[in-house]
This record gives C-alpha cells, sequence and structure tokens, in this order.
C-alpha cells in the first residue's frame, strides 16, 4: 500500500505533465490554424481584388473599344452627310440611309431644349435624359439607356452634330440606337457557370443591365434607398454608404458582403462615355472550399514540420560539408592558377628584354649609318625614317604591358580614323624587312583585290594586330624559313559601305601543339620546350590581338602543326573611307624594261622618262642580266625592272 501510494504522485505528475503538453500542443495548433485560416481569408480577399480589378479594367476596355467603334461609325455619318444640304427631305433621307447600313434601328435629331426629332424607327427617349442632353451641349459622345414606344430598353449613343430641325429648334446633337442585347452579348454579361457575374448601374443605384442571378438584390434595393435617403442615416452598414459615395464621385469600389451562406465581394469600376458603373460580383463558394481544405493541409504540414526539419538539418550538414571541401579544391586550383600567372609574369619580364633589343639595335645601327652619311640627306633621311619606326614599335612593345593592363582592367577602347591600307602594310614591311634578313628568311607580301584603299579603322591597332602576327611569325620560324602575308578583300555582309579584309600570315616554322593552341591567347603565353627557350616574345602578343580582334568584330583562327608551320586567318569588316588627295611625288628611280618587242620597249621607255624615271631597255633575257650586274657594281641598281615573263632566250616558267 505504502508504496502505491509512492507511485501515485509520480504517476499523477507524468499524467498531467503529458495532459498539460497535449493541452498545450492543441492551444498552440489551434492558435495556430486560426491565425492561418484568417491570413489565408485575408489573402484570398486580396487576391480576389486584385483579379476582379484586372477582369474589371479589361472589361471596361472592351468596352470602350466597342462603344468607341459605334461613335466612329456615327462620326463618319457626320462627316460624309453635310448639314449644309437645305433641301432637308433629302437631308433626312441620307442620313436615315448612313444609319441603316452601319445597322442603327433608330435615329433621331436632338434639340437644346432635350427634344428628340424621329428620323428613323419608333419614337425613343432616355431613361435619364438630363445627363445625356447636357453631355450633347458639351460636344461630348455620350451613351445612354432609352425606351421605346413598345417599352423594349435600347442603347442610345449621342454625339455632337448641328443639323437643321423640322420644328426650327437648334439641333445639338444626333442620336442613334441599337437593341440592350448589344451591350449584353458583346460583354457576355448574362453567361451562367462563370466565376463571376455582372450587372451595369447608374450612381442612383438603378440597374441598366440586371444579371439574372438574384443573389444581391436586395443588397441593390438598399443601396437605391441609401442614395434616396436624405439624413444618409438609412442603414448601418458603412459599405452602403461608401459604395453610393463612389458611385457619386464616379471612383471605383471594392468590399466583401457577408451573406447567409456564403460572402462575396464586389467590385465598381466606372465606364467611359456614360454614367455607368460595372459591378462585378465574385461568390465565394469555391474559394471558401479552398480555405477549408488549407486547414486539413495545414494539419499534415505542421506534423510533419518536425521529421522535415530534422531532415533539413542532416542535408544542409552534409550540403555544407560538400560545398566546403568543393571551396577548397578551388581554393587550391586558384592558388595554382595565381602560381603558374606568377611564373608566367617571371618570365615575362625576363624576356622582356629580348624583344626590347630588337628596335633598338635598328635604332643604334640607322644611328651610326646616318652619322657616317651625314652630307647625304637622302640617306639621313631614310634613316631617320626607319629609326622613327623602330622608335614606334619600341614603343608598341612597352605599351603591350599598357595595353594588357587596360584589356585585364576593360579600359581599352578603339578609336575610328581614316587610314590607307597601303601605307599600313608599307610601315610593317619596313619593320619586318630587317628582321628577316638578319635571319636570312624570306618575307612575300601578296595582295590580291583590294579595290579599297582607305577605310575607317583604329591604325594603330590594326598595325598592331600585323606586327604581333608577324614577329611571332619570325621569332618562331628558323633561318632560312619562310614568311607570308597575304592580304585580300570581299564583299562584306554589312553592306555596301562596308568591306571585308582577309589577312593571312603563313610561316613554316616550329609550330605549335595541340596542348598550346587550347591557351595560345592566354595572357603570357608561351609554347614550352627547348624550341623556344631562346625566342624573343613576352606571352602578351596574342592575348592583346585576340582581344582587338574581338573588339573590331572580327574573327582570328589559327592552323598550325608541330615542325611544319602555322596561319593565323583574320577577317574584318571596316567601313568604306573616301579617297585621300594625295601628291605623287615620283623618286628618281632606276628602271629596266625587257620585252621582245622593240616598239613597246621604246614606248614605254619615252613615257617613263617623260615621268622623270631614268629608264633603259633591252630585247634579250641574257642582256638584261649583263645590265643588272653591271649597274649593280656601279651602286646604281634598278628599282624597278619590268620584265615579259617569256622571251626566246630566256623565260620565267619553270623548267
Amino acid at each position: 500500500m505504502n508504496r502505491s501510494k509512492k507511485k501515485n504522485p509520480t504517476i499523477r505528475f507524468l499524467i498531467r505533465s503529458f495532459i498539460g503538453l497535449l493541452l498545450f500542443s492543441i492551444a498552440v495548433f489551434t492558435l495556430l490554424g486560426i491565425y492561418m485560416n484568417r491570413q489565408s481569408r485575408k489573402t484570398i480577399h486580396e487576391i480576389g481584388e486584385i483579379y476582379m480589378s484586372g477582369m474589371n479594367k479589361q472589361m471596361s476596355r472592351h468596352f470602350k473599344s466597342v462603344i468607341k467603334l459605334r461613335f466612329d461609325q456615327m462620326d463618319g455619318l457626320v462627316s460624309v452627310v453635310s448639314s449644309k444640304n437645305h433641301n432637308k427631305k433629302s437631308l433626312y433621307k441620307e442620313l436615315v440611309y448612313r444609319a441603316k447600313v452601319r445597322d442603327f434601328n433608330y435615329l433621331a435629331i436632338c434639340s437644346n431644349e432635350g427634344n428628340f426629332e424621329t428620323l428613323y424607327g419608333d419614337p425613343i427617349h432616355p431613361i435619364n435624359p438630363k445627363p445625356f442632353v447636357k453631355s450633347l451641349k458639351r460636344g461630348e459622345r455620350r451613351v445612354a439607356v432609352g425606351v421605346d414606344s413598345a417599352g423594349k430598353n435600347v442603347v442610345l449613343f449621342g454625339i455632337q452634330a448641328d443639323y437643321p430641325m423640322q420644328n426650327g429648334e437648334k439641333c445639338i446633337g444626333l442620336t442613334a440606337a441599337v437593341p440592350l442585347d448589344y451591350i449584353t452579348d458583346f460583354l457576355s454579361l448574362e453567361n451562367e457557370g462563370d466565376l463571376m457575374y455582372y450587372h451595369i448601374i447608374r450612381p442612383d443605384g438603378t440597374f441598366v443591365i440586371r444579371n439574372p442571378n438574384t443573389e444581391l438584390w436586395g443588397y441593390f434595393d438598399l443601396l437605391q434607398k441609401q442614395h434616396k435617403s436624405a439624413e444618409k442615416t438609412l442603414s448601418s452598414d458603412n459599405s452602403l454608404r461608401e459604395f453610393d459615395t463612389a458611385l457619386k464621385d464616379n471612383k471605383e469600389y471594392s468590399a466583401v458582403i457577408k451573406g447567409s451562406k456564403e460572402d462575396r465581394q464586389i467590385y465598381s469600376m466606372p465606364l467611359p462615355y456614360s454614367e455607368w458603373h460595372l459591378i462585378t460580383v465574385m461568390p465565394y463558394s469555391i474559394l471558401d472550399e479552398t480555405i477549408n481544405s488549407l486547414s486539413f493541409q495545414r494539419l499534415v504540414i505542421t506534423l510533419l514540420a518536425c521529421v522535415s526539419i530534422l531532415i533539413s538539418l542532416v542535408w544542409i550538414f552534409f550540403r555544407y560539408f560538400f560545398i566546403t571541401r568543393v571551396q577548397l579544391q578551388e581554393l587550391d586550383k586558384a592558388q595554382q592558377k595565381a602560381l603558374k600567372a606568377s611564373k608566367a609574369k617571371s618570365e615575362f619580364l625576363a624576356n622582356m628584354s629580348h624583344d626590347i633589343r630588337t628596335p633598338m639595335n635598328a635604332i643604334t645601327g640607322m644611328t651610326a649609318i646616318a652619322t657616317a652619311h651625314i652630307d647625304d640627306p637622302k640617306q639621313v633621311k631614310n634613316c631617320l625614317r626607319k629609326i622613327a619606326l623602330s622608335s614606334r614599335h619600341l614603343l608598341g612593345l612597352i605599351n603591350d604591358v599598357l595595353d594588357m593592363s587596360k584589356i585585364e582592367s576593360g579600359k581599352l577602347t578603339l578609336t575610328a580614323e581614316q587610314i590607307s591600307l597601303r601605307e599600313v602594310v608599307d610601315g610593317i614591311v619596313s619593320i619586318m624587312q630587317p628582321q628577316t634578313k638578319a635571319k636570312q628568311q624570306s618575307f612575300d607580301v601578296h595582295i590580291e583585290n583590294i579595290f579599297t584603299e582607305n577605310v575607317w579603322c583604329d591604325g594603330i591597332r590594326l598595325n598592331q594586330i600585323l606586327l604581333n602576327l608577324l614577329s611571332n611569325a619570325t621569332k618562331y620560324t628558323p633561318e632560312k624559313g619562310s614568311i607570308r602575308l597575304f592580304i585580300s578583300e570581299e564583299n562584306s555582309p554589312r553592306g555596301e559601305d562596308y568591306v571585308r579584309l582577309h589577312i593571312n600570315v603563313r610561316d613554316n616554322g616550329i609550330g605549335m601543339s595541340p596542348e598550346f593552341l587550347k591557351k595560345i591567347y592566354q595572357s603570357y603565353s608561351r609554347a614550352d620546350g627547348t624550341r623556344t627557350r631562346k625566342t624573343e616574345g613576352a606571352g602578351l602578343g596574342m592575348a592583346i590581338t585576340k582581344y582587338i580582334v574581338d573588339a573590331m568584330d572580327g574573327t582570328i583562327d589559327v592552323q598550325s602543326e608541330p615542325n611544319k608551320g602555322t596561319e593565323f586567318h583574320i577577317k574584318l569588316d571596316f567601313e568604306k573611307a573616301p579617297a585621300l588627295n594625295v601628291n605623287m611625288v615620283l623618286p628618281s628611280w632606276n628602271m629596266l624594261i625587257v620585252d621582245d618587242d622593240k616598239s613597246l620597249c621604246q614606248t614605254a621607255a619615252n613615257t617613263l622618262r617623260s615621268m622623270g624615271i631614268k629608264t633603259d631597255w633591252t630585247l634579250s633575257g641574257n642582256r638584261a642580266m649583263e645590265m643588272i650586274m653591271e649597274h649593280h657594281r656601279k651602286r646604281t641598281d634598278y628599282q624597278i625592272i619590268l620584265l615579259d615573263w617569256k622571251l626566246p632566250d630566256m623565260n620565267g616558267l619553270p623548267p
């Protein structure tokens, strides 16, 4: 007994604790359900208001477009039938004819006093004539509801007009009408089975069009009584007073009306060209079912919340572990990339001297030559020109570093200027020839189908592209190798004002591996290996070239094979520029003409001599070779040789 008594308090404590926890849980879940239910209803009401507002605006726009079509028909009628016709019978006949063509069932003229003179159809008068006549006096378009002699409702359309009247009164407008079903049909106001239904009412609460649904007729009856009440105290319902005020002020209005079975939400919006208001009514039966179903769903969701939270925490832990591991791997890759970049930049600084040495040697050499020939202005001028070109090249090398910095910061821009492609090629040839001669390389330039010499382009950047490609070709081509520059032109897909330029740089050098081709346009990139360790290059040229080509909306392609050579193909579209006016001054050239036609040689020689060119000619290829050697010994070499490709004793055909 004593032991049982000792257990009782513990058992009671456990039972009370369990019941207390259960009641607490029930209370919490109940309050949570009530709160969520209220929030759901509030949210649904807000969504319903937004949905109804959108539907009303859409219906209003539809109403406006259809009514405007009728008004445009009446405007067309007035514009066609002139009021200056003094023959009233003929005038009225024409008006009636035009009205029938436009499917109007009624036509009348309205006087300043509000009297209607019927021209066609049964006599019809507006149900509420004062606002209608007042609008016509102001020159406004107006739509209203009228009634004919048979008691049928019709839709009246009134516009300003000044046609003569039979009774001699002043005319203020023309009125036409169609059956009321015209509005009901095109607005689909009486469709059954829709989520919402519609009414059209006047500011006093009376109906223009009443939907067959009778659920809220009592509410609209109270609205009419509220409007007629002078004291405005007939109803204690604030929604009625607010609704009545909104109708008078021609404003939109929305409210939820409590019903015996279900709530209903109404939305009012004024319609254009009239005093009418479109009333949208949405029953909440479907929404209530949705709200009730949500209550059960919330219970299930709450019970599953704890399990979901536990599972989420476990998932978050493993996700965090995975993300951390990936971040560490990415950090390691970034560190390796940074080390490679640092190594590349170190190699860049070490190799920069090689690129600088070439133009510096040219400057030093040309300076020495100019000093030795100080009394020869022509030679000095030529040396100074080459010094200037080499200086620009040296400056370009220094600018590569600055350009790369601008590219990485996104500040490198292009400047459009009018340039001559011929001058660009001449400058490139002048710079590259000393480099190719130093390595005993053949440097051939092929210009094909170039009809547009002057274009709009950034000449400095175009020159930079050519220098980068040709310098790389010279660097990575062994001695006595071959370097070729091909430039051709074709029509641009951009139109007649543009020209597409093809630039091909080909060499038979060491080539590149497929692995290096994947990173050729990366900064500070150079092919690794013993083949390139003694080659000049900072590794910036191709990265800069790729960026400039992309900035010019061009393309660059490369094909290379180790030990066979490399070919770059660039396509650029330039805007054509007008030809530059340049005074051509021919230098004092020595020229040799070789042809087996004596008359042709004499004529050509005389013409060239008249232009200031020293010209010799011969009919024999062997004699031509003797003359060339003789002038070479005298240091008066021929600058130009005009040679017939096929001579009797010698020709230019391969054996």
